[in-house]
């Protein structure tokens, strides 16, 4: 078979070097368009890359554990903290005073302390508490009990108002010769509507707005037993910050105190 070319150059003739050199040219790949493709692949990648990344990090912080944060409060200033309360305990100790003839238990959160005075001293751990009389109050709660009352103790006492009537506390374990419960009177300083003080009054049942008058306990075996919302800044063992009276039905510190004089034995 012969195959016939067209010498002009038409649609038959083999091609030439130029026309080669053009096909070439139209297939090969242009520079420009292949960066850009390369960088939109990058960023394509890149992107995914910090989405996955912001996923897991976002996973493991939620189930990371959450540490408790401890507020460490010095031992005299006004709190400018959050408000808390007496922490739990899971042990008590027991206290024992042979000229007083009283022995007692409480948390070994607390520590007792023996007064110059022939008293004794027992007191919670620091922590914050909301006072009428001095707002935010780093303190804590005390409880104070002596033979026979100072005149301080009387000028007190003398102060207190009777905001409900006096109940009673049963005693735990009571010595022998001790009698099996007691009556507990809380007081307002100079007013029913705040909370001062507690006392126990084993022989006296008031009501509210009765006063016991600053000559109680006078008598030198009569003791005193009393406590509070007290702080550093009182000196006196008997002095305390008044407190809202909704304040005590939620308070561990003066449940913890509850416990403490249901614990008492007198010898």
């Amino acid at each position: 078979m012969t195959m016939n070319f067209d010498p002009t150059g038409g649609p038959l003739a083999p091609p030439n070097d130029a026309e080669i050199e053009r096909r070439y040219s139209n297939n090969k790949p242009k520079k420009g368009k292949t960066l850009k493709t390369l960088a939109l692949v990058i960023f394509v990648l890149a992107f995914v890359v910090i989405i996955v990344f912001g996923i897991i990090a976002l996973v493991t912080k939620k189930d990371a554990p959450v540490k408790d944060e401890v507020s460490t409060f010095p031992s005299t200033s006004v709190a400018t903290v959050s408000k808390s309360d007496v922490p739990d305990f899971t042990e008590s100790k027991t206290y024992q005073n042979g000229p007083m003839g009283l022995t007692f238990s409480y948390p070994d959160t607390w520590k007792v302390t023996e007064t110059t005075d022939k008293g004794i001293r027992i007191e919670s751990a620091a922590f914050t508490y909301t006072s009428q009389d001095k707002g935010d109050v780093l303190g804590l709660f005390r409880i104070y009990i002596r033979k026979g009352s100072r005149i301080n103790d009387g000028k007190i006492i003398g102060r207190g108002v009777a905001i409900q009537p006096s109940e009673k506390l049963v005693y735990t374990q009571p010595a022998p010769d001790q009698r099996k419960d007691t009556l507990l009177t809380l007081f307002g300083l100079d007013d029913k509507d705040n909370f001062g003080f507690f006392l126990i009054a084993g022989n006296f049942q008031l009501n509210v707005g009765d006063t016991l008058g600053p000559n109680y306990g006078k008598e030198p075996d009569a003791f005193i037993v009393s406590g509070g919302f007290s702080g550093a800044d009182l000196v006196d063992d008997l002095s305390t910050h008044t407190v809202d009276i909704s304040t005590i039905p939620t308070s561990k510190a003066y449940s913890q105190a509850l416990d403490i004089l249901k614990s008492l034995q007198l010898h």
